[in-house]
């Protein structure tokens, strides 16, 4: 440009220049606003034993390359009024949550967690109705040593299935958004339908999308883990997978369905443990009654 094109602009302002400015900025907002190509998602590769119904199993750990990504959601309730109910407790609950997490990540399914807090007179109630029935089992086995190694009364039972019933129902209904969810109890006794026997156990329920940690097994790690077998591996609410319900795999101390423990009042650790073939095959394929979100990676 010329001394006297530029001078000539000057006195005729400055609009040219304000704009190339302009021009400037708007190529840089373009700039920002490339969308962002996604990283391509990584495989996960994990060790798995492979002995499901299998006379001479695998239980040597072999690293298998997966192919697919599932998602799904834990609601975490703390009982009202049980031992899980303190700073303690809930840090011992959050802890064997986040090895329940972590150990299932490493299958590339990415589990989050919702906690569930109840209003106070619904806390109330739940509390009432748990001391009365505790304090009716304990007067129906005949005292508090014979619990986890006697029957529970039918009445009992029924109390009891009542109690885990409110619960799936306050969650599924007054939770958003409603509908069928995954619930994880914490509580001091805890009556499930996984292992076929009425006692007080660390179990999932055959009826609906529950499962209940007792108070003893806050000292065992990976109970949960290896509770989610069973109901991650449910093809729906009230129908249980071939595989992943009972505990099909021969490799003990290598499988995380295979439990040694006969006593249930008696802590276990499941550490160093790995999913069947089979399992896993059963969970990505019933996707826990669907809530369970799965994709190849491409």
């Amino acid at each position: 440009m010329k001394r006297a094109e530029f001078l000539k602009g000057l006195a005729g302002g400055t609009l040219w220049f304000v704009a190339g400015c302009q021009d400037n900025k708007d190529n840089a907002k373009k700039e920002k606003e490339k969308p962002t190509e996604a990283a391509p998602e990584t495989k996960c590769s994990a060790d798995f034993v492979d002995g499901t119904n299998q006379a001479n199993p695998d239980c040597d750990p072999k690293k298998r390359t997966l192919d697919k990504r599932c998602t799904g959601k834990l609601y975490k309730v703390i009982y009202p009024g049980s031992q899980y109910d303190s700073a303690n407790g809930r840090k011992l609950a959050d802890d064997e949550l986040k090895r329940a997490k972590d150990f299932y990540t490493k299958y590339c399914i990415d589990l989050t967690v919702e906690e569930v807090t109840f209003p106070a007179k619904t806390a109330d109630s739940f509390k009432a109705v748990y001391t009365k029935w505790f304090d009716d089992v304990v007067s129906d086995i005949g005292g508090k040593d014979k619990l986890g190694k006697s029957s529970i009364p039918k009445g009992d039972l029924g109390t009891f299935a009542a109690i885990a019933d409110k619960i799936q129902k306050y969650v599924e209904d007054d939770v958003k958004p409603k509908g069928l969810k995954l619930v994880v109890v914490f509580m001091d006794e805890y009556i499930g339908g996984s292992d076929g026997r009425d006692t007080l156990v660390s179990s999932s329920q055959e009826r609906m999308m529950q499962i209940g940690i007792n108070w003893i097994d806050s000292g065992s790690p990976y109970i949960l883990a290896h509770e989610l077998i069973h109901t991650l591996g449910k093809p729906g609410r009230g129908t249980v997978g071939q595989v992943t319900w009972p505990h099909s795999s021969n490799c003990p101390k290598k499988a995380l369905s295979h439990i040694e423990r006969t006593d249930p009042r008696v802590t276990t650790d499941l550490s160093d443990r790995y999913l069947d073939v089979e399992e896993y095959k059963e969970i990505v394929t019933n996707h826990a009654a669907g809530l369970l979100t799965c994709h190849k990676i491409k």
